[in-house]
């Protein structure tokens, strides 16, 4: 059995699907719509100033997309 956490409305599998040098990414899905997503989790407080300015830029440019090949954004919390 796969071991889960909830998370807002999703309910996010602790073992990592994914990692980079700043995050870890999680599979997971909508409590009620069951639509997949992807959970990315970077660990803000340890980043350079510098990192965190380009996390922002990130997020407040996928937040704009609309797009069939781009991830979409559907939510963040810092």
């Amino acid at each position: 059995m796969v071991e889960t956490y909830e998370w807002n409305n999703y309910i996010i599998e602790k073992k990592a699907i994914g990692r980079g040098s700043f995050s870890k990414v999680y599979y997971g899905y909508h409590k009620d719509t069951k639509v997949e997503i992807a959970l990315k989790r970077i660990l803000f407080t340890a980043l350079q100033n510098s990192i965190k300015d380009k996390v922002i830029s990130e997020i407040n440019i996928l937040q704009k997309m609309n797009h069939l090949h781009i991830i979409k954004l559907y939510e963040y919390k810092f």
